[in-house]
């Protein structure tokens, strides 16, 4: 009986390990915490990392990891320790990031070509319908004379774009301003929307009005 158990168990414990999918680290790097210290500001998303759920290409579920999106960059980053990878947009597909707030942030590749492969913030998705907002960060630089001497002060500069996309071609991808009168501009219908938007109360500066305003928009279209 006894070498009965023992094999049940190390069977069990086979496959519990069989399991688990790690990301690979073999081609990490030293994570230096003062690679950006000559610049004012941080360029990335969050203050820290945070936990994220990263999907491969193939659907295959990686276990929790630490990280971050670099909007210098435009990378999604992971760190283990004292080491750190750029994940590679080619081999997985998309991120569940666990905001502090208990809300989840999800990031997906190849939406359009016009993100050239990087993963976005989604917002919204029904369909092939996608809200979402991109992440950018420009460094600023700014030259002032100090006793005799010019001194050139740097900093990271972001910036958040709100996308619609509604299909692959260069005419189903639309900007869209939080304004009403430049949102509508875009969306069409402006009689149904703006009586929904008074009827709902939306408030258009907010995540939540701008999902529900297009997920009325979709409704429309049906």
């Amino acid at each position: 009986m006894k070498i009965f158990f023992i094999t049940i168990s190390l069977t069990f414990s086979f496959f519990t390990l069989q399991s688990q999918t790690m990301i690979s680290f073999t081609e990490s790097q030293d994570y230096d915490e003062s690679r950006y210290r000559d610049i004012k500001e941080s360029p990335y998303l969050f203050k820290t990392f945070i936990d994220g759920y990263i999907i491969g290409i193939n659907d295959t579920e990686y276990d929790k990891v630490s990280t971050n999106f670099n909007a210098y960059t435009e990378e999604i980053e992971v760190r283990k320790g004292n080491k750190f990878i750029r994940l590679d947009e080619k081999f997985y597909k998309s991120v569940l990031l666990k905001l502090e707030d208990g809300k989840d942030m999800k990031m997906i590749r190849g939406i359009h070509p016009f993100f050239r492969g990087k993963f976005i913030e989604v917002l919204y998705q029904e369909g092939n319908t996608y809200l979402t907002r991109k992440h950018t960060v420009k460094i600023s630089e700014t030259s002032v004379n100090n006793v005799g001497r010019k001194e050139t002060f740097r900093r990271f500069i972001k910036k958040k774009e709100l996308y619609l996309v509604t299909g692959t071609g260069s005419e189903d991808i639309q900007l869209l301003k939080t304004k009403k009168k430049k949102l509508l501009k875009v969306l069409g219908k402006k009689d149904e929307l703006t009586n929904y938007i008074k009827k709902e109360k939306i408030d258009l500066s907010s995540d939540e009005g701008l999902v529900s305003l297009i997920k009325y928009w979709i409704s429309l279209e049906e």
